[in-house]
């Protein structure tokens, strides 16, 4: 397959934005990156040389990593031959989840 082994280099600061981003997606706690477990996870089968971040900094950057999403999305949406209508509705389940609905809905210009 052509598979070669190479020098690897941990980068601190794409960690701590890749790791926001699966805390994100899977729906974990910011503080799963303080815990002793994930640490020694990282550590033992990844990194030797892992340093954990602490939820306050995986919060920070979250915020960050947001900023970066909306812009993104502005520029998407923006470049759009269509006006754009966001409606947004927020509500918990009965299994105390709690949820939140965007719809984009994409109106023609032309549109009366």
């Amino acid at each position: 397959m052509g598979d070669t082994l190479g020098t690897f280099s941990y980068n601190r600061a794409t960690g701590k934005t890749n790791l926001v981003k699966y805390l994100i997606r899977s729906e974990k706690p910011f503080s799963m990156a303080e815990d002793d477990a994930f640490t020694d996870y990282i550590r033992i089968n990844h990194n030797l040389d892992y340093e954990p971040f602490s939820r306050k900094t995986i919060r920070s950057e979250m915020f960050k990593v947001f900023e970066e999403q909306k812009q993104m999305l502005v520029i998407v949406l923006s470049s759009l031959p269509h006006k754009i209508a966001l409606i947004s509705d927020c509500w918990e389940a009965l299994n105390s989840y709690h949820y939140i609905l965007l719809r984009i809905l994409l109106i023609p210009i032309r549109f009366k």
